[in-house]
């Protein structure tokens, strides 16, 4: 991991809040209200920028949901990773606030199965200098069974389709990943869901949304602020 930004950030009165990376921009700026954690299709494409949450944030919020996801949750416990490893600008100190420690306050409030989760913090043995030269075009994504990686253009999370200038959707897109839940809990419940959400189907798996709840209450209440969430627009389909 290269990018630690949010619960690094050692600026003074600043230390673990929740921060946005900001959609054609440079760093991170703190969510410090409500109003500023909602976004809206309408205002995104009106031009107001798409935020996102820093990857210490994401980090965070992993340890104590698990990197499952709620549709995941329907059928398995949370999975917690064992590890992280940092490249560049190692401190434990910062490490654990950013990844774990501002979590501490909800452990009484998650449900049966959840917890915070203390990974083992490790730093490499050999740094490489940073690159200032400008990030690639393409994200490439590969899991055991592809029969080849897939190639994303950053700018819109589609693959190139040669004639095609917007290019077709990623196997990794919310409407993908959502067929294939639907797959699963037709075979494994005997319902298709027909009619159901993508977000419905998120919302159902409670105590995945008990545990993110108590989790999002308890970090406004220790005054990190607030999390920024997409326009509820892109999760309102189905398929």
């Amino acid at each position: 991991l290269h990018c630690l930004s949010s619960g690094i950030n050692a600026e003074y009165g600043n230390r673990g809040q929740l921060r946005t990376k900001i959609e054609s921009g440079e760093g991170t700026i703190p969510v410090r209200s409500e109003s500023e954690s909602l976004l809206t299709l309408d205002g995104v494409l009106g031009g107001q920028r798409l935020r996102t949450m820093s990857c210490s944030d994401k980090l965070c919020r992993m340890n104590v949901l698990g990197i499952q996801g709620s549709l995941l949750s329907h059928f398995i416990n949370p999975i917690y990773y064992s590890s992280v490893t940092v490249g560049r600008l190692f401190s434990l100190e910062h490490l654990s606030r950013a990844l774990f420690e501002r979590a501490i306050g909800v452990e009484g409030s998650l449900p049966k199965g959840y917890r915070v989760n203390v990974p083992i913090l490790l730093p490499v043995s050999g740094t490489e200098p940073r690159s200032t030269s400008k990030a690639s075009n393409f994200c490439f994504n590969w899991t055991y069974g592809d029969e080849k990686p897939e190639a994303t253009k950053t700018i819109n999370g589609r693959v190139d389709a040669g004639n095609d200038a917007q290019g077709k959707p990623s196997r990794l897109c919310k409407n993908s990943l959502f067929k294939q839940f639907q797959g699963i809990y037709q075979k494994l419940r005997g319902d298709d869901l027909k009619g159901k959400t993508y977000r419905e189907c998120k919302d159902s798996a409670l105590s995945y949304s008990q545990a993110k709840g108590a989790l999002m209450k308890s970090f406004v209440e220790a005054e990190y602020g607030f999390w920024a969430h997409k326009p509820e627009e892109l999760s309102g389909f189905t398929v």
